[in-house]
Order: C-alpha cells, then structure tokens, then sequence
C-alpha cells in the first residue's frame, strides 16, 4: 500500500531524484524494522534478496567487487516487537459518501497496536473514484466512551472484537440492517453515535 511505501521513504526523498538502489531499499528495511512492520520487512527482505543474487552476478562477470547486503541474521541486535499484520482487514463495509459517491471504509490494526492496547486504524476508499481518501482515523479501542461513541469508534470496536472472535463482518453489518441508524454519508459516522454498552451486553 502507499502508506505503507511512504512510511519508509527518506524525509528528503524526491521522486524525480536518482538514487542508489541497494542503499534505499536498505535504508527502508531499517525502517520497517524499526516501526514495527514485519509484513513489509518480509517483501523489502525478498527485493534485497533479488539484489544481492542479481549484484553477485554482475560482479562475477565484471571481476567488480559487489555491494554487502546484510543478512536477517545482521538484524538480531534490534528490539523487534511482536506486532500483529497492518494489512490484513479487521471489518469493511461501504456507506453512502455524499459527494463522494460510495465509501468503503476499512478497519486494520495500526503500526503501533499491541496485544495490551489495541490500536485500529480506519481507511476511506472512493469506489467511484477509485483512491484512497486523505483523512485517516487512529482509534485506541480502550479510549472510547462506550456510552456516546461516534458510529466511526462503534466500527473500529466492533471490527476489532470481531477480528478476536473470528468473525468478519458481522457486528457492524448487523447494525446496519437493523436499520437501527441510517447512514446517508461520511459525516453520519461522525455525528451520529451509539452506546457499545448495548454491544457488550448482546456479545461480550
């Protein structure tokens, strides 16, 4: 994902620029490594890889000597946290977006989520248009007020409990056909609310 990408691009990083390959894609390794994102480490891992096999062979057949990409086992001195996948999707559905057309929102874990205290982070796709929208929502799922939480901090909670029950899809999907609320655009996620403690007592 671009996020993903730009989450480990250097600061002063400049498309139109030339840089040195090797070096960037060690410089992103790093990085991963060092925000928690070990699914993207693995892919970084697997184009070093092609690098290192592909520079081995060039230096065979120009007696030049290759550039050293370290092995995994180089990285054992850094302090990798056990992190669960920020790809894989915790719940979706799609709304109505106003102008927008129709919004497929998506519920994954963040960078910074932990077993202890879980972190959801909620994406915005345009169908119609067919891109990501700019906003971002990180919701600490310990942090909501149960009692009035917006439908935003309803998905991500119910999203998450579903992903620790080994549903997909169910909760929040619920809801909506119930018909209980009615979702017009984006902006009902935010100014319409529902109390989780309702939630709890029917699944907890």
């Amino acid at each position: 994902m671009d996020s993903s990408l730009d989450a480990v691009k250097p600061s002063d990083f400049v498309p139109e620029n030339t840089y040195n390959f090797v070096d960037l894609a060690e410089y992103a390794k790093h990085t991963a490594i060092t925000i928690g994102n070990m699914s993207l480490f693995s892919e970084l891992q697997k184009i070093a890889s092609a690098i290192e096999s592909f520079m081995k062979n060039t230096a065979q057949a120009t007696n030049t000597p290759s550039h050293v990409i370290r092995t995994f086992d180089d990285y054992n001195n850094f302090d990798i946290k056990s992190q669960p996948s920020t790809m894989e999707e915790l719940g979706s559905c799609v709304i109505g977006g106003g102008n927008e057309g129709a919004i497929k929102i998506a519920a994954t874990f963040h960078e910074s989520s932990t077993g202890e205290h879980p972190i959801v982070s909620i994406r915005f796709y345009s169908i119609n248009n067919r891109v990501y929208l700019t906003n971002r929502d990180i919701i600490g799922i310990d942090n909501i007020y149960k009692a009035n939480a917006s439908l935003i901090e309803a998905f991500a909670y119910m999203s998450y409990h579903d992903y620790i029950n080994n549903h997909f899809n169910y909760s929040f999907d619920k809801l909506l056909i119930s018909d209980s609320i009615e979702i017009d655009s984006l902006d009902d996620m935010y100014n319409k609310h529902y109390d989780l403690r309702i939630y709890d007592k029917l699944y907890a």
